[in-house]
């Protein structure tokens, strides 16, 4: 398991369509939660790094900027993600010390990105919600499973000859995930890896063949996650406060 959000490199539901489409009873009451600042302090013996994330948002609710500042930088020292989409809403570029370019047809999402040989293609496969089904690279194939209210709750990871190499299963509260107004597809958030914390949900526990994760959340009146503890194959801690749109 990834030290989630700590690089740019590692980071970075969301569907294809809006997060929101909630139907996990959890009624939105006091506006609509957006991140707006996410601290990350590693709790691993002998290091003690943090990262801070700012967030930046157009009127749509999509992201717009992730800015990362390491240390005691600030979001002006930072290093930055920008999102750009095309004219029919769709992600079309993110941009950070390399972009990567994302076409479409049909079910498919086809993302081309550099690489020391040259680029790098991944083939997404989504689903009629934009939840994404599959993903293909040239060396392994990730099939995804979710439950009932739209949170991946099983992953698998196969050769390119169709031998398992690992499963991994994920458990939710039944509270508003910390990412679950953003208006930015869920697809290129597995793709980074940065998953477990951007469903509708938040996770519990991640279980990757018999080693897991635990997920320790502290929530606001709203029922938000304002801190998330980890424990396990990784060990760090989240602050989260929000942007509040009435």
């Amino acid at each position: 398991m990834k030290f989630y959000f700590l690089t740019l490199i590692a980071l970075v539901s969301f569907s294809l369509v809006s997060c929101n489409d909630d139907n996990n009873g959890n009624e939105e009451t006091d506006g609509v939660y957006l991140p707006d600042v996410i601290v990350n302090k590693s709790l691993e013996e002998g290091y003690d790094g943090i990262a801070t994330l700012y967030f930046r948002y157009d009127k749509q609710n999509r992201l717009t900027y992730i800015i990362q500042a390491m240390g005691e930088a600030t979001a002006e020292e930072g290093d930055t993600i920008r999102f750009n989409y095309d004219s029919q809403g769709r992600l079309s570029y993110v941009v950070s010390a390399d972009t990567a370019k994302f076409t479409y047809d049909g079910n498919k999402v086809f993302c081309i990105s550099p690489s020391e040989d040259g680029f790098y293609r991944d083939t997404l496969e989504l689903g009629s919600k934009g939840e994404l089904l599959k993903l293909y690279n040239a060396e392994v194939v990730y099939t995804y499973g979710y439950d009932a209210k739209g949170n991946m709750d099983k992953y698998t990871v196969k050769d390119i000859n169709g031998n398992v190499i690992h499963t991994t299963t994920l458990t939710y509260d039944d509270k508003n995930g910390l990412f679950k107004n953003i208006k930015t597809p869920s697809w290129f958030f597995i793709r980074e890896q940065a998953f477990p914390l951007c469903f509708i949900n938040n996770t519990l526990q991640e279980v990757n063949d018999s080693v897991a994760d635990i997920f320790t959340l502290k929530y606001n009146d709203a029922g938000y996650p304002t801190s998330v503890e980890v424990s396990g194959s990784s060990k760090f801690l989240l602050t989260i406060d929000y942007l509040t749109i009435k």
